[in-house]
């Protein structure tokens, strides 16, 4: 599940320091390029998986006699990038590999929105619009574990999985105000805190999991691939290219 978080972070980093680096360049940000870049990218690899799973699960349900597969509805959903709700609100466990598309929806719906913020804020206000983002996930996960809300309906939500997605963009602002850098002892005890983090949190929170647990791990986890990112990138930012 740590990786989840790791995924996050870093594809919120990427896509904050790529639009940014665009309207240093162009002045401007095109926000329906982005849109096409990241259709062309995700979409035709995302819906074929989604498409072969639903013709050939239930027919592997029928053989192995037993359920598996989606059931329409939530088939449907995840055609609409909204599967991760679909769970949540239902609390519904699926038997089926394109579960691990609900991660995909979480992005597509940041995807949809982050381009549009970018172009209206100045990074001094995306700073509180991500520390704000923080707020909103960690008091959506207070309320659903004070609720003792089943776990679906805090993993897959995605207002309460928002602080990984706001730590990879605090992190491109970050790196894009202060050019620190980091000498190579520094950066080794970085990353092994880093994977420390990791592993603490997973073994304490995540596997002896109790009331309120899933307050605190997500942002936990956010923190570490944090960490691990600094210590790896280099501290003028990444130059992965779009």
């Amino acid at each position: 599940m740590a990786g989840v978080d790791l995924f996050f972070v870093l594809s919120s980093f990427l896509i904050t320091e790529l639009l940014l680096r665009e309207q240093e360049r162009t002045g401007r940000i095109d926000v329906k390029s982005f849109y096409i870049r990241r259709t062309l990218r995700i979409w035709p690899l995302y819906f074929f998986f989604l498409t072969l799973a639903t013709c050939i699960e239930p027919l592997l349900s029928l053989r192995a006699g037993e359920p598996f597969g989606m059931p329409w509805p939530f088939t449907l959903a995840f055609f609409g990038f909204v599967g991760n709700w679909a769970i949540a609100l239902t609390g519904t466990e699926l038997n089926t590999t394109a579960i691990v598309l609900w991660t995909v929806s979480i992005e597509e719906q940041f995807y949809l929105a982050w381009p549009l913020l970018i172009k209206l804020f100045k990074p001094r206000r995306l700073v509180w619009l991500s520390l704000a983002m923080i707020v909103v996930a960690l008091a959506t996960r207070a309320i659903l574990c004070w609720q003792d809300a089943d776990p679906h309906a805090i993993k897959w939500n995605t207002l309460a999985r928002l602080d990984s997605l706001a730590c990879g963009s605090l992190l491109a602002l970050a790196l894009r105000r202060w050019r620190f850098t980091l000498s190579p002892g520094s950066r080794k005890i970085l990353f092994f805190s880093g994977l420390f983090l990791f592993v603490a949190t997973y073994r304490y929170l995540a596997l002896e999991h109790f009331q309120g647990a899933d307050l605190f791990t997500y942002s936990l986890w956010a923190i570490a691939s944090a960490m691990v990112l600094v210590a790896v990138l280099r501290t003028n930012a990444a130059t992965t290219p779009d």
